[in-house]
């Protein structure tokens, strides 16, 4: 059985400015294919991959049975792509989350 649980990571500040009237709409060229967010299994390799030596990294928790917009799944890159802004009812819960001494990540969620 599938999760409906997806996790996209972003800045506290790009959270701050993208987070507006009620949705999460970031802007600009890496957003053009869509807001990319994984499964449980994927976000620890995908925050080190992508936010390695920040202080700390915004995880937001997605229901897809919630979300407005159309997601696709690539199954070749193992991402899921929100193809327009995230209505904020959609998003479960939001978690910070800092690195080791070595600007590492280490997170586990685990899906029940």
């Amino acid at each position: 059985m599938s999760s409906n649980l997806i996790f996209h990571a972003v800045s506290k500040r790009n959270w701050n400015e993208f987070n507006k009237g009620g949705f999460y709409n970031p802007e600009g060229s890496k957003y053009d294919d869509g807001i990319v967010c994984v499964n449980a299994n994927q976000l620890k390799d995908y925050i080190n991959q992508n936010f390695k030596g920040r202080r700390q990294v915004l995880v937001l928790v997605i229901d897809k049975l919630r979300l407005i917009p159309k997601t696709v799944y690539e199954k070749e890159k193992q991402i899921y792509l929100i193809k327009d802004r995230i209505n904020m009812d959609a998003i479960l819960d939001k978690i910070y989350v800092k690195p080791n001494e070595e600007g590492v990540f280490d997170i586990e969620i685990t899906e029940d």
